[in-house]
C-alpha cells in the first residue's frame, strides 16, 4: 500500500515521488481543469520523459488524482551550488481550454445541454455527466453557434450559464455538470483536524438581480411578450440593482435559470471559507476530496460562536514541501445555501451568515 505521503506521478517509463515541492488542485468554473506542478530539488536522468506533451497519472495516498495528465511545462536550472527540475501540467480536459472550436463545427438547434455538452466533448475522447438535474437543463436551446475564437470550455460555460449548471471535472477527465445528492459530511473542527483558516464575507452590494432579454415573435406570440422578457431575484438588503443581458434570446422560463445562476455566483464571491489540514485524505475517510463535497465546519475563530456551518467544497488544493506543515490539503467553500440546503439540518439556524436569494420571478411592470 502506498505511503498516504507519497505523490506518484505514474509514467510508462517508470514512477516518480522523490519530490520536493508538490501541488495538485481542481476546482469549479475557472479551476474546473485539473492543475500539477511538482519540482526536485536532485537531478533524474529519467526526468526527461516528463517533457512537454507526456501523459502522465498522479495518484496521491495512493489514489489517482489526474489520469492521463499533459505536462505543458517543463524547466530546469542550476548554479554552482543548486539545481533543480520544475514540471507543470493539466488533466485531460486541458485541452478544451487550450485550442479553439471552429464555429462550422458547432450550431446546434433543438438541443439540451447535455446533448450539445456530449457531441462536443467526444471530439475530443472525453465523456459528460449530469448530476442532479437541474428544472432548467432540459429546456432546448433554440438556436446556438460557436463564437469566433471560442474555446470548447467557454462555449460549454457559456451554455451552462443560462441553464443553472455549475461545470467540474473528475481525476479520469470526465466532464460532471449540476450538484452531486446526498454524501456524507465530513467534519472540520478548530483544535481537533483544521490547522488554519480564512474567512471572506462580503455584502453583495445589491438587493436585486434583474436580466433582460428577447426572443423572435410569431402570429402567436408578439409584442411585450416577445420584446420585453425580463426576471428578477432579491439577493440582500441592499437597494442596487444589477442589470443583466442574457446571452442567447430567452423565454421566461430560460431567463429565470439565468437570473438564479448569477445570483448564486454573485453570493458565492460574497462568502469563501478556505481550511487547511494534515495530509491530502478527508479526515475521518481513506479518499481524496470531491468537489461539491458537503462539509461542517466548527470554527469559534471564523464564526464566532461554536455552532456548526454548512459548506461544500469550492476547489481543493493538495500540497507538499519539504518544509513545514508537510503534506496538507487546503479546501476553498462556499455555502450550501447556493444549492438549496441553507442549514446543516435543512431546518435548524447555523447562527451564521448564510447567503440566500429567492428564486427569480417575472420582473413586476414598473
Amino acid at each position: 500500500m502506498a505511503s498516504e505521503n507519497y505523490c506518484e506521478v505514474r509514467t510508462t517509463q517508470g514512477i516518480f515521488r522523490d519530490w520536493s515541492m508538490v501541488s495538485v488542485s481542481w476546482g469549479i468554473e475557472t479551476d474546473w481543469v485539473r492543475q500539477f506542478q511538482f519540482q526536485l530539488a536532485e537531478p533524474d536522468d529519467r526526468m526527461r520523459v516528463l517533457r512537454p506533451g507526456a501523459r502522465c497519472d498522479i495518484a496521491l495516498a495512493g489514489q489517482v488524482a489526474v489520469s492521463q495528465g499533459v505536462v505543458r511545462v517543463r524547466q530546469v536550472g542550476f548554479d554552482a551550488r543548486r539545481h533543480g527540475i520544475q514540471v507543470a501540467g493539466l488533466g485531460r480536459p486541458g485541452v478544451l481550454t487550450q485550442s479553439s472550436f471552429e464555429p462550422k463545427q458547432g450550431v446546434f438547434r433543438g438541443y439540451s445541454f447535455e446533448s450539445i455538452a456530449k457531441s462536443v466533448l467526444q471530439r475530443y475522447g472525453l465523456k459528460f455527466r449530469l448530476d442532479s438535474v437541474p428544472d432548467a437543463a432540459s429546456i432546448p436551446y433554440r438556436g446556438v453557434a460557436v463564437m469566433h475564437g471560442e474555446t470548447p470550455f467557454s462555449f460549454l460555460e457559456r451554455l451552462a450559464r443560462q441553464r443553472g449548471i455549475w461545470l467540474r471535472t473528475e481525476a479520469d477527465g470526465t466532464v460532471v455538470g449540476g450538484v452531486p445528492e446526498g454524501g456524507s459530511t465530513v467534519t472540520l473542527e478548530e483544535g481537533v483536524n483544521i490547522l488554519g483558516g480564512t474567512l471572506y464575507e462580503e455584502d453583495p452590494g445589491v438587493g436585486e438581480i434583474v436580466f433582460r432579454s428577447q426572443q423572435p415573435g410569431s402570429d402567436s406570440l408578439f409584442g411585450k411578450p416577445a420584446s420585453e422578457i425580463s426576471a428578477e431575484t432579491k439577493i440582500g438588503s441592499g437597494t442596487g440593482r444589477r442589470i443583466g443581458l442574457a446571452e442567447e434570446p430567452a423565454g421566461q422560463r430560460e431567463l429565470q435559470a439565468r437570473a438564479d445562476m448569477e445570483a448564486a455566483a454573485t453570493l458565492a464571491e460574497n462568502l469563501r471559507v478556505v481550511i487547511t489540514h494534515q495530509g491530502w485524505l478527508k479526515p475521518g475517510t481513506g479518499a481524496l476530496w470531491n468537489l461539491l463535497d458537503p462539509v461542517t465546519v466548527k470554527s469559534r475563530t471564523l464564526f464566532g460562536s461554536d455552532n456548526a456551518v454548512s459548506l461544500r467544497a469550492w476547489s481543493v488544493t493538495c500540497s507538499q514541501s519539504s518544509d513545514a506543515p508537510g503534506t496538507t490539503t487546503t479546501v476553498e467553500m462556499v455555502s450550501s445555501a447556493l444549492f438549496g440546503q441553507r442549514y446543516p439540518d435543512a431546518t435548524k439556524s447555523d447562527d451564521f451568515y448564510s447567503p440566500k436569494a429567492s428564486p427569480a420571478v417575472p420582473e413586476a411592470e414598473t
